[in-house]
């Protein structure tokens, strides 16, 4: 899990912190003022569910992040899920991120202040790869302070291994994960067997490059139709297959398609 450590304060609250992977039932809240802090997928879900219950609820996030919060609340939307917005002007509100937290008391950087009876994160997770320590050179400011991992070629194969024996499933996110997974596997199990070979360390290297330069820390945030089409193309198959991809009833196709 990520809890940012830069939060002047962060450690000498008097009131518990918790990640959201914590998070189970919205009752455990009631009453109670909660700062969500993160505007992404779980942050957005939890904050609908603790509105309709908590005392109060304060998303904190930053001003960049404000199109990915409309995208997820447009898919919440669709699912037919509560909105914290729906809550606006009663028990929810969007503050900007926490300047400082000075025991019992949380400083907003738009001078603004409150007495929470407790922080939720929802600031995601780390990349660690304590198993490679000592055996394979890790770059940990890539690592742990931008949040990607490096480098991996096409998002998979380590650049470094031109025989792709160390590849990496499903470190995109915002992907479905086992379906990819089941896509990832056919072309890892391709270039083991010779049927596909990858390019120069330098080639792959490039490519990498130019893909953070462009997404930086976003760089494992994907778009699964883009990316698995590429992948599907490495293999030479055919992008209609796609369509299958999201259904466990279709993975069978996919397995007989991808042999």
């Amino acid at each position: 899990m990520y809890i940012p450590d830069d939060i002047p304060g962060l450690h000498s609250q008097t009131f518990p912190i918790y990640h959201s992977r914590s998070y189970r039932e919205p009752d455990n809240y009631r009453d109670k003022c909660v700062i969500v802090v993160g505007a992404s997928h779980s942050g957005i879900d939890i904050s609908g569910e603790l509105a309709s219950v908590a005392k109060q609820v304060i998303l904190s996030m930053k001003e960049e992040n404000q199109e990915d919060f409309e995208l997820v609340l447009d898919k919440l939307r669709q699912s037919g899920k509560q909105l914290c917005t729906d809550y606006l002007s009663t028990t929810f509100s969007i503050v900007p991120p926490i300047e400082r937290i000075d025991k019992d008391t949380v400083y907003f950087k738009n001078q603004t202040s409150i007495k929470p009876d407790l922080i939720i994160f929802a600031t995601g997770y780390e990349y660690r790869m304590p198993f490679l320590r000592g055996k394979l050179q890790v770059d940990q400011n890539r690592l742990l302070k931008y949040h990607y991992v490096y480098p991996l070629y096409k998002q998979l194969f380590h650049a470094d291994f031109l025989d792709g024996t160390l590849s990496f499933l499903t470190i995109p996110f915002r992907i479905t994960p086992f379906p990819l997974a089941e896509i990832q596997s056919h072309i890892i199990a391709r270039v083991l067997c010779g049927k596909i070979s990858l390019p120069s360390r330098d080639d792959m290297i490039d490519e990498i490059d130019h893909s953070i330069i462009q997404h930086n820390r976003k760089y494992h945030q994907v778009n699964m139709i883009n990316y698995t089409e590429n992948l599907l193309e490495m293999m030479n198959e055919s992008n209609k297959f796609f369509n299958f991809i999201f259904t466990i009833d279709n993975q069978r196709r996919i397995r007989k398609i991808i042999k």
